[in-house]
This record gives structure tokens, sequence and C-alpha cells, in this order.
């Protein structure tokens, strides 16, 4: 048997030694490589319940903590799977002119305050008191994906002013960062991408004044023209503001497809 794996194994081997040096000496041969986030402190990738596949944006205080209490009496949150995510659709809007994000709150009437300045602190009371993890949404741009992407009824449209609808986090990360991790309490966050792909300056909606233009830093059209270094960048911001504000903090980054490595480096866990 030796003596008929020997001359396999020599073709093997020398097939191997000059692909190697072909490789070498190939200006087009790939030279990527797989690397790891070594600021990640997720074991495994956070399991539980999304809002959004069952609600989409017209979600509310009622179904999400139903959907919570399904995960707890079906004996899935003692296999792990622990995290309630409230997707797009939480919020009122972005007030003025100190920028501090609202509640819906007639879809969470928890998060009443008597200063009308709102919190989902009762609600991760909640979750926490039942042994679950919070997750909250937001986009990397100045708006969300039913901004960009849902009729003008959709529900859980944020209201006011363009300023007012601006709920993304371009140009508020450490304050909004602060007030969901450190005063709202939640485990995890969802940033989404649309806000930096879909409202360039041809966008009907941007033309009709909804919204500001921004980018595309991720172009759809044409994905070598996304601007992989700035899309870096921005995640990189809310991974740096999670770590200064908790440390041990999960950022649960929702990439656009063509640019998958940028959420490796700036998020501590990411998906597609």
């Amino acid at each position: 048997m030796k003596r008929l794996l020997a001359p396999l194994l020599a073709t093997i081997a020398g097939c191997t030694l000059a692909g190697s040096a072909f490789a070498a000496s190939d200006p087009l041969a790939p030279t990527g490589q797989w690397s790891a986030n070594t600021r990640g402190q997720a074991q495994t990738p956070p399991m539980g319940w999304n809002s959004w596949n069952a609600f989409g944006a017209d979600i509310d205080e009622t179904k999400l903590l139903a959907s919570a209490q399904v995960l707890v009496d079906s004996g899935l949150a003692a296999k792990g799977y622990r995290y309630v995510d409230i997707d797009d659709g939480w919020w009122a809007k972005r007030r003025m002119p100190d920028g501090r994000m609202l509640v819906r709150t007639s879809a969470f009437p928890s998060a009443v305050t008597a200063d009308g300045a709102t919190s989902l602190r009762p609600l991760t009371d909640r979750l926490h008191a039942m042994g679950l993890k919070a997750g909250i949404y937001s986009d990397i741009g100045r708006n969300g994906c039913n901004q960009v992407f849902g009729a003008p009824d959709a529900p859980g449209l944020p209201q006011g002013t363009q300023a007012e609808r601006e709920i993304g986090l371009y140009g508020h990360v450490e304050q909004d960062i602060a007030l969901y991790f450190h005063e709202w309490n939640f485990d995890l966050i969802k940033v989404d991408g649309c806000g930096i792909r879909a409202l360039g300056p041809d966008n009907p909606r941007v033309k009709a004044g909804l919204y500001r233009p921004l980018g595309p830093v991720i172009d759809f059209d044409e994905l070598p023209r996304t601007d992989i270094a700035e899309v870096r960048r921005l995640y990189g911001a809310v991974a740096d503001a999670l770590a200064r504000t908790r440390p041990r903090g999960t950022m649960c980054c929702r990439c656009a497809c063509g640019v998958r490595p940028t959420c490796a480096v700036g998020a501590r866990t990411w998906a597609t």
C-alpha cells in the first residue's frame, strides 16, 4: 500500500509547491486573510428573538413582552435564547435642541416619564427580571430602514421636523450609546446600514425634502465604489463608544451586502 501511495503523495506535494510558487509570482493571486476581532466578548452569536421578522416596525410593548414570555415558558431562554430585541419603530423623534431620543409612548406606555423625557428603563428592568437580555435598534446613518424603504404611511415612523426625524446614530454616537446602555441599560444594539447606502442626492425622498442626503457611503449599484474606510470608521466609532460606556456591552452590527469585512472591525459580533 505504501508503495502505491508514494507516487501519489509525491505528485500532490509537487503540485502544492508548484501552486505556491505560481501564487507568489502571480500579481492577481488572492492575498486576503481571515482575521479575528480580538475585542469581542460574545462566546456565541446573540440568540433570541427580534421583533422585525414578526411585526416589522409595528412593534409595541404588549407584543414584545408576550414574545419574551414565550421564550421563558417554552424553555428556549434556559437553552440560551435570551435576547429580546426591539427593532425599527420604537422611536417617536429626536428631541430638539438637545438631541435626546424620545420613545413612542403610545406603543410603549411604560416609557412615560413626568418630565416628558421618556425612558425604556422600565422595559429593560422587566426583561432582566425575567432572566432575559434586552436589545435595541438604530442605524449608522441619520435615518433608519423603515424611513428609507417603508411606505410613507408605514407604522413606527418618527414624527416632526427633518431634524427630529433623524433618529440614527450619525452625529449622535456618544449621546445615543450612553442613553441606550448607561441610562436605559440595554445589553445589545443592532446597527443597520440603510442610512448610508440609500439616501444619496438622487433619492426621491431626499429630493422631496424629507431627509438630508448622505453618501451613499455603501454603493449597491457599484460595490467597488463603496467607501470601505468610511464604513469602518463609522462602525468603529460605535464600538469605541460602547467600550467607554459599558466595557462588557455587546453590539450587533447588521452589515449591508458586499462590505461584510467592515463589521468585524467595528463590532463585537455581526449578522448578515
